[in-house]
């Protein structure tokens, strides 16, 4: 058995680690019980030194023998923690002791051939020593390591599954708990891999500073509330354990605004109990300031290397903190697209350090072996009219199947159904019981039979590759191998689901796609939607699948269209219908034909709406209010009178949103068009229970209307109060 290699990405927050044997695919290892990686804290009680979700679970117990972010005290010798002096390299060993503990029990040997550990780009030669130390003193031993750079790793990951072109420059962007790196580095070809070219780092800047944010504003909020007592009684030492719960509910917060419209924090001391929520939108706000930092440090480190954003192949995403919304979107601002993001953006690091070494010790590859083909009869089957495109092809690559099927009373259109294709296509030697008897599915079907799929072989080419692109060099070349075998079947397992998805794309493809689909298996763009049939039984390990057979059918279509259509605004006043002609492209349904339609995804608004009226006279960034303090981050266009256009606050937002916030009420229609013969008048809310002050847009009784709905109000939140009022007025000549 090859030897093997572990990879360690020992990080603010969280420690990521990856194993890999021989050549094959770096694989996660797993850490904790909920993810594989684990929180990077540590807890000295008076026994031992707790490390990971075992630490952060049993904080609350020692909340003085705390440490979080062990990392960060790299550069210091000891540390206080439960009464006692530690060294802080025996902390970070305390960490990778635990990580070599659990790649051991995966890899099934107890020492790894390397360990690699990566480490900030801009790390000097001391903080590099600790971690070698720590390596040491955790059982390593030192001739077996070897310090990867993150955004060396960064790239090689990236790099593994499309490698960017030789002279092309790349970003790394790593955002972590505790610091922002970015790295440039050139793709000079060959074994010698890439070369940084430029770097930087902000420090503090990351995921804990955004918690001491939101923590803060939390507590704000309270003492809002008239409730400094317990501010006072969750910062007070005796209660330490409030406190330590506090900041790991505003940690998930923080997580949860990334994904959803608002998060509830409660607050415990003692006897009393409070819950705060916050909005994404204030979340975004109270953090910008911070992410302008992480774009600007982009900005500054392309100007070192005399680059502009343009000049990028491509920006690379890595750490923890980059999933949050609003670092990507300023990113996507400042390079005119978005970034590039695979996977689980704390693991990239972890898993391309392999690739890393692997590039830098430039092997030589040993001789590639001949690529495996299927053997086909020469004559390929005549297409049978009526049946799918998927049944058709699965009948061009098997045309034994196609002579068996003819002589049947159904005749091909027997296997027209996509649990028979799926069972043809995953159980192994189904297709030569049905050349040998014609009459076999016919009769499974009658019986409900169920067919066993067994544990997909660790070799050669996956059978439902082989049955539908068994005449596809591209794709046969492309799977054969083990690595690829490998990588296949942990995606995929027994192919089943992949089938139906297949199936479903080629029905739904032009001509001219599914020609590109047979060239490049690469292809990525499949039909939309749940590929999950019921006839499909998948058993717990050493459980085989089965596929069921029935009567009924499950036909082989294409799928139609994902893109809901863009709601026009109804009865519309004279002037906002004048604004609504320049707009007629966004509501008509996705141009085209095939996978390019049924995937088309629906216009940005806010981009359409420039796009078709042009830009505007005046911009202003506000959140569009709801109920209570839920809103929506977009922006005021101020567009003057021109041509049949009267004057007009155009807000490029989706009514149904509003209709969500402002509790359905009937708001429907994009976008929001405020015109004179809309407004009847502009006023500031202040006594809007603890919320900040707002712009209330008061509106015409208009029977029949959506966007505003009859005699609505479209209330507003921006820093500007004041001005963005009057402003509106004298736009609209509203009072």
């Amino acid at each position: 058995m090859p030897g093997w290699s572990l990879s360690i990405d020992f990080g603010t927050s969280n420690t990521a680690a990856a194993y890999r044997r021989g050549d094959a695919t770096p694989t996660a290892v797993r850490l904790s019980d909920s993810a594989e990686q684990m929180p990077s804290a540590v807890l000295a009680t008076p026994q031992d030194i707790q490390v990971g979700t075992a630490a952060v679970r049993s904080a609350r117990l020692h909340p003085d023998g705390f440490e979080r972010s062990p990392k960060r005290l790299i550069g210091q010798d000891t540390v206080l923690l439960g009464g006692r002096d530690i060294p802080v390299v025996t902390l970070v060993a305390a960490v990778l002791r635990v990580v070599a503990t659990r790649a051991a029990r995966v890899a099934g040997d107890d020492r790894p051939d390397a360990v690699l550990l990566t480490h900030p780009q801009d790390w000097a030669e001391p903080r590099r020593q600790v971690l070698r130390a720590a390596a040491v003193e955790a059982g390593f031993p030192d001739q077996i390591l070897r310090l990867v750079p993150e955004p060396v790793a960064a790239v090689a990951h990236y790099a593994s599954t499309t490698p960017p072109p030789a002279g092309s420059t790349v970003a790394v962007f790593d955002f972590g708990g505790g610091t922002c790196d970015v790295a440039l580095l050139r793709a000079d070809g060959g074994a010698s891999g890439m070369r940084v070219l430029a770097s930087a780092g902000a420090d503090p800047l990351g995921g804990d500073v955004f918690d001491h944010l939101l923590l803060t504003a939390v507590l704000a909020r309270l003492q809002d509330r008239d409730r400094g007592d317990l501010v006072d009684a969750v910062r007070d030492p005796a209660n330490a354990r409030a406190l330590l719960a506090l900041r790991n509910d505003v940690r998930e917060a923080k997580h949860e605004l990334s994904e959803h419209e608002h998060a509830s924090i409660p607050v415990v001391a003692a006897d009393a109990e409070e819950v705060v929520t916050i909005t994404a939108a204030e979340f975004d706000e109270m953090v910008a300031p911070q992410v302008r930092r992480a774009t600007e440090l982009t900005a500054t480190t392309l100007a070192q290397a005399g680059l502009v954003a343009g000049d990028l192949h491509a920006l690379y995403l890595t750490g923890g903190s980059a999933h949050l919304r609003a670092v990507q979107r300023d990113l996507t601002a400042l390079l005119g697209r978005p970034p590039a993001t695979l996977e689980d953006p704390k693991l990239v690091v972890a898993l391309g350090a392999h690739h890393a070494v692997a590039a830098a010790a430039a092997t030589v590859p040993a001789p590639a072996a001949a690529v495996p083909t299927v053997v086909t009869d020469p004559s390929p089957a005549v297409p049978v009219a009526g049946l799918s495109a998927a049944a058709q092809r699965v009948l061009q690559v098997n045309p034994k199947l196609a002579a068996a099927l003819a002589g049947t009373p159904q005749g091909p259109a027997l296997i027209d159904d996509l649990v028979i294709l799926a069972a043809l296509m995953c159980v192994p030697g189904l297709i030569d019981r049905v050349i040998a008897e014609p009459g076999l599915i016919a009769r499974m079907r009658r019986d409900n039979a169920g067919l066993e799929i067994p544990q997909p072989a660790a070799s050669g080419v996956p059978l439902p590759v082989k049955i539908f692109f068994g005449d596809s060099p591209p794709w046969l070349a492309a799977h054969w191998k083990p690595a690829a075998r490998k990588r296949w079947n942990d995606e995929h397992g027994s192919g089943d689901v992949w089938a139906v998805r297949v199936m479903r794309t080629w029905c739904t493809a032009t001509e001219s796609e599914r020609q590109e689909i047979l060239r490049r298996p690469d292809w990525s763009t499949w039909a939309p939607g749940d590929h999950y049939l019921d006839a499909f039984t998948h058993g717990d390990l050493p459980e085989p699948d089965r596929i069921w057979l029935s009567a009924a059918t499950e036909p082989a279509e294409a799928v139609p269209s994902s893109r809901p259509p863009i709601p026009r605004p109804t009865h519309p006043t004279p002037q906002q219908q004048a604004y609504l002609h320049d707009l007629a492209a966004l509501y008509m349904p996705p141009a085209g034909a095939g996978l390019a339609a049924a995937t088309a995804r629906p216009p940005d608004p806010d981009q359409f709406v420039l796009t078709c009226l042009g830009a505007p006279k005046h911009t202003d960034q506000v959140s569009v209010m709801g109920v209570g303090v839920t809103g929506w981050p977009s922006r005021l266009l101020f567009y003057p009178a021109a041509g049949a256009r009267p004057p007009a606050v155009v807000i490029p937002i989706a009514g149904p949103l509003l209709d969500l916030t402002n509790g359905r009420i009937g708001w429907n229609g994009v976008p929001v068009i405020l015109t004179p013969d809309v407004v009847t008048g502009v006023r500031i809310k202040v006594d809007w229970g603890n919320a900040q002050r707002r712009i209330v847009v008061g509106t015409t009784y208009r029977p029949g209307a959506d966007c505003p709905p009859p005699g609505a109000d479209v209330q507003l939140r921006t820093d500007q109060i004041t001005e963005v009022a009057n402003r509106i007025r004298t736009h609209l000549g509203r009072p």
